[in-house]
């Protein structure tokens, strides 16, 4: 499951850098992946699609990565 929330992340960066909209927010009921992108935590199992997404992250001036419970 976190690897799909990952890769679903990948997928909306790559759309928002193809159309050129430079403010993202995202929003997610997975603690451990806004950890993993807020904090550059190692999680074993997204680290690499972390890794790889970073040079996405620059092209956004403003990149918002919220928790939301799912409560």
């Amino acid at each position: 499951m976190l690897v799909a929330e990952a890769l679903t992340l990948q997928s909306g960066l790559l759309t928002a850098e193809n159309l050129e909209i430079p403010t993202l927010k995202m929003l997610s009921d997975n603690s451990t992946l806004v950890r993993a992108i807020n904090n550059d935590n190692q999680n074993k199992e997204i680290y690499g699609i972390v890794k790889d997404n970073q040079h996405l992250f620059c092209f956004c001036r403003y990149l918002v990565s919220s928790y939301l419970s799912s409560m």
